[in-house]
């Protein structure tokens, strides 16, 4: 006696793998992607915050250099000018006094004056259209012309002291004009140096901004999804950053990966799935041929014993149809 039966076919579903898709344009996207990432790398735009802090800093330190330059030949000249008005007063004292009037030393005295009215500093505001241009050519002129004719002829010794206050004034507001333009350079370089450090402070700020977004948090969630996929989660990583820099590059590799995982991981399950209920059939079989074997030995017509075995046969083996043959010794009958 034996048992015959057809096994139907068992079908399993198995998911899609990310090999189905185009995983380099997926890691490091099109074309078009991979040219953006090479103008917004991390490394180009660490490289434009240097350069722009350094320009900031050429600025700020030309700047200083270039006040110092400056002001060094205007603080000359305010101190000749100062120097004028002191040698004016002197040079009317010279003549109001005669036991001071000599020629000899008058001569000398005009000769310190046009030295100091013709010295480098002061002779520089010649081609200045300013203020301070205008009321240094006014003292020069009224110098050369008015006051220093007066001294050639003792008879304008009183004329010159009379013009002396009139002219000490003029000197005056030439000094008063090299002041305020000093003030004004002054001003330049202050603002100057406000914008160079509003311009720091703003980088400064932006350069946190960024790193801050495009770094610190996407690394901050790099870890957090190696610790989900350390506890077996491959999927909803929380991973959205989207750049075309290195970072993003990576993001997206490690989405891949954690994909690959997955399906990995998942093929994994059901093989052992697979493998398990094969063994667990195997031994389902093994126990159920034992107990009909044993059965069949001490009863073997006993029908409603042979059709309960035919039935958990054909339920174990998933059978659709299961058919009972009986051989006689002397032929053959169903």
């Amino acid at each position: 006696m034996g048992l015959l039966w057809d096994k139907s076919e068992n079908k399993r579903y198995m998911p899609s793998t990310a090999g189905d898709v185009d995983l380099d344009q997926l890691v490091f996207g099109s074309d078009q992607e991979q040219k953006k990432s090479r103008i917004g790398s991390l490394r180009q735009k660490a490289l434009l915050v240097i350069s722009g802090i350094c320009l900031l800093a050429l600025v700020s330190v030309g700047s200083s250099l270039w006040f110092a330059l400056v002001t060094e030949s205007d603080a000359a000249a305010i101190n000749i000018s100062g120097s004028l008005r002191m040698q004016s007063w002197r040079l009317a004292e010279h003549v109001l006094i005669p036991e001071l009037t000599s020629p000899d030393t008058l001569n000398r005295l005009l000769d310190i004056y046009d030295n100091s009215i013709n010295s480098e500093p002061l002779r520089k505001l010649l081609d200045d259209r300013s203020d301070l241009g205008e009321a240094y050519r006014l003292v020069a002129s009224q110098w050369f012309s008015e006051m220093k004719p007066l001294l050639a002829d003792p008879q304008g010794y009183e004329a010159f002291v009379h013009q002396v206050p009139e002219f000490v004034d003029h000197i005056d507001r030439m000094v008063n004009s090299l002041q305020l333009h000093t003030e004004q350079k002054l001003q330049q370089l202050f603002l100057t140096a406000l914008f160079v450090l509003a311009g720091i402070l703003t980088m400064a700020l932006m350069t946190i901004r960024f790193i801050n977004r495009h770094l610190l948090k996407p690394m901050d969630d790099l870890g957090n999804a190696a610790g989900l996929i350390r506890n077996g989660q491959f999927s909803e990583l929380g991973l959205n950053y989207q750049s075309s820099n290195e970072i993003g590059n990576l993001t997206r590799t490690f989405r891949v990966m954690a994909l690959e995982l997955g399906n990995l991981y998942g093929r994994l399950e059901e093989k052992v799935e697979e493998q398990t209920y094969a063994l667990a059939q195997s031994n389902h079989a093994l126990e159920l041929l034992y107990k009909a074997s044993r059965n069949l030995a001490t009863n073997p017509y006993d029908e409603h014993l042979v059709a309960s075995l035919a039935r958990e046969w054909q339920e174990l083996l998933g059978l659709e149809d299961c058919y009972l043959c009986r051989r006689a010794l002397c032929g053959l009958s169903e």
